[in-house]
């Protein structure tokens, strides 16, 4: 029998506490008052026996009470018949996506399962190989270690912007040491949260493979982002007031108060918003600025909180132009010119006509917007 942890077994000494108790507890003197010495000694010779007994058993139990705990944190496990022979070979994935942000019991869930990661290579033998994988399945991470060396390496390990399904982890791990598998004992150790959008094992069929997976907990599980954001009109001009509306979800239990909202346009950035949200439930809020200066626009919508801060800022980008290039087709010259009117009232619409039959394929470039007007009929070529 091994054990995964076996530093647990240290605790095995706290069987010494119940039988410190044990051993005083038959220092208690009981009094029992009597009227002849005859009666006294009837009640000794019956009760001794079963007094004994009765606190043997209390004692054993709570021994093995202890052990039973010690053994369920050393996690033991019996190798195969031919492992005594073959060669040590573990493979370990810590989760670095950013929902492992959350705050857990010590520091944030990725700290958390760095620190067990860092115990759980200490218990390795000096020979044995270890393979360390995170979220983003780097080329260098496809490569044996030594334990110390992945000691350094999980040390090193930050959060990163992707997240990688559980399944893809697996099978890289599998592929890595499938060429080894008949000379070597494999064992997977996964540290994550395990999130049901990447957490998905229907594709996974190794049940023969020994797997330990450790989830931290996040003392927290409240989370407010903003979702989505939109524009109400897809027109965007220069010096025009324009609206921009963001919809900011609220998936916990208790309802936020007061929660700031800033919208930042490239460096501009307008007066902050207050916003309040029920319980497990979503809020529309809207700013309203003016763009002075032509081209692509790059945005962020942001909200304060208190936990996961990665989905707390929503990018996004558009486009201000200084005209719109519009192409009018029409039948011929005697095609009444309503159309060409209407957008000569506005100098930010620049039109462009042509009949059908003069129309090339140079009339096309640039153009935002081709009306026909008219046409009964498209000439081939």
């Amino acid at each position: 029998m091994r054990f995964v942890s076996p530093e647990f077994l240290w605790a095995s000494f706290l069987i010494a506490i119940p039988i410190i108790v044990h051993l005083f507890n038959f220092r208690r003197y009981k009094v029992v008052y009597f009227s002849r010495v005859k009666f006294l000694k009837e009640v000794t010779e019956d009760s001794k026996s079963g007094f004994k007994l009765k606190h043997l058993l209390v004692l054993i139990s709570r021994i093995l009470a202890i052990l039973f705990l010690v053994f369920a944190f050393a996690q033991p496990f019996i190798p195969s018949s031919n492992q005594n022979n073959l060669e040590n070979t573990s493979l370990i994935y810590i989760d670095n996506s950013y929902s492992m942000e959350a705050a857990g019991m010590d520091g944030n869930l990725l700290n958390e399962s760095k620190n067990k990661a860092i115990e759980l290579v200490k218990s390795f033998e000096k020979n044995e190989k270890v393979v360390l994988f995170t979220s983003d399945l780097s080329s260098d991470q496809f490569r044996f270690y030594s334990p110390d060396d992945v000691t350094e390496s999980i040390k090193k390990i930050n959060f990163s912007p992707r997240s990688t399904n559980l399944t893809t982890v697996l099978n890289s791990m599998i592929d890595l040491v499938s060429e080894t598998e008949e000379k070597t004992n494999n064992r997977l150790f996964l540290f994550s949260d395990f999130q049901k959008t990447t957490t998905s094992l229907s594709d996974f069929k190794r049940a023969e493979l020994p797997c330990y997976f450790y989830q931290p907990k996040a003392q927290q599980k409240e989370n407010i982002f903003i979702d989505s954001v939109w524009f109400e009109s897809p027109v965007h001009r220069i010096n025009t007031p324009s609206d921009v509306y963001f919809r900011l979800q609220n998936h916990s239990e208790m309802a936020q108060q007061d929660l700031t909202v800033t919208l930042k346009i490239d460096d501009n950035q307008t007066a902050p918003k207050r916003i309040s949200a029920e319980a497990n439930s979503s809020v529309t809020g809207s700013f309203n600025f003016t763009d002075q200066t032509p081209g692509i626009k790059s945005g962020t919508l942001s909200v304060s909180t208190s936990q996961l801060y990665f989905d707390d800022t929503y990018f996004f980008t558009y486009e201000i132009k200084d005209k719109v290039e519009i192409l009018l087709v029409l039948n011929d010259n005697k095609t009444p010119k309503n159309l060409e009117q209407l957008y000569a009232l506005d100098s930010y619409y620049h039109y462009e006509s042509t009949t059908i039959g003069s129309l090339n394929q140079d009339h096309f470039k640039n153009k935002e917007l081709i009306i026909m007007q008219n046409i009964d009929a498209i000439p081939g070529r």
